[in-house]
């Protein structure tokens, strides 16, 4: 069903909501999530490995962006069935630029700037309210919520400018995979052949989980076809702080 009222309301809630204090001196944004990584071979066949991942991503007032992404469990194919573990330990990398997304450090609260903002430089920027518009914002969400301690405001401002967009459905109340309540929405990417879900907390607004439901393997031509649609990502926010 429509996705509008519902994610007004969650805006609503969002910006009713009180963040924690930001510590004096802090100018660093941590983020903390567990991901189910894709990685996809193909050699006379289609080879599915996902990599469950503990990530550690720390923004720097500079630009500078640090991640740490530990494994958390054996690699599994799209059957769920176990595949070679890989290599182990943890792997660090940065990345160094003005901002890692080319979005201003501070976003504004009125949604039709920042929907502006969001689909500035995409294949997308002054087209109509179409699929193809609605996945680029959602990918440029999904970064900001990646990176950065999302304020109320700014989170309210967010979910107004996806409620404007045809393309997202509510799919209902429902628990992440952390076990927390939420609202489910989804947005369907007929490249891919992927579904994707979103929930929300409808009380703060904050985005707790992402994944995409797989009806094929994206990016690849081939006849194969997948025996039953498959969960090929996700993630899971555990947590944003400011630090110093």
């Amino acid at each position: 069903m429509p996705a509008k009222l519902q994610l007004l309301g969650i805006a609503a809630a969002a910006r009713a909501s009180h963040d924690d204090p930001r510590p004096p001196g802090s100018e660093t944004q941590h983020v903390r999530t567990d991901e189910w990584r894709l990685e996809t071979e193909v050699t006379d066949r289609v080879a599915v490995k996902i990599r469950p991942t503990h990530r550690d991503s720390w923004l720097g007032a500079d630009g500078r962006r640090r991640l740490r992404e530990t494994p958390t469990a054996p690699q599994f194919d799209e059957n769920g069935r176990q595949v070679e573990r890989g290599e182990s330990g943890e792997t660090v990398t940065d990345t160094v630029s003005h901002d890692v997304f080319n979005l201003p450090r501070n976003l504004p609260h009125d949604p039709s700037r920042l929907a502006d903002i969001l689909l500035r430089g995409t294949p997308a920027e002054g087209g109509a309210d179409t699929a193809t518009q609605t996945l680029a914002l959602a990918s440029r969400i999904a970064d900001i919520f990646d990176t950065r301690v999302v304020d109320s405001d700014v989170r309210a401002a967010l979910w107004t400018v996806l409620s404007k967009r045809e393309a997202v459905r509510d799919l209902g109340a429902t628990l992440d995979r952390a076990g927390r309540p939420g609202r489910a929405f989804s947005i369907w990417d007929a490249d891919t052949l992927a579904l994707e879900i979103w929930i929300i907390d409808t009380t703060t607004g904050s985005l707790l989980g992402r994944e995409a439901v797989m009806f094929g393997y994206a990016g690849v031509v081939t006849d194969q076809v997948p025996r039953a649609p498959w969960i090929g990502w996700q993630v899971t926010y555990l947590g944003a702080t400011w630090e110093k």
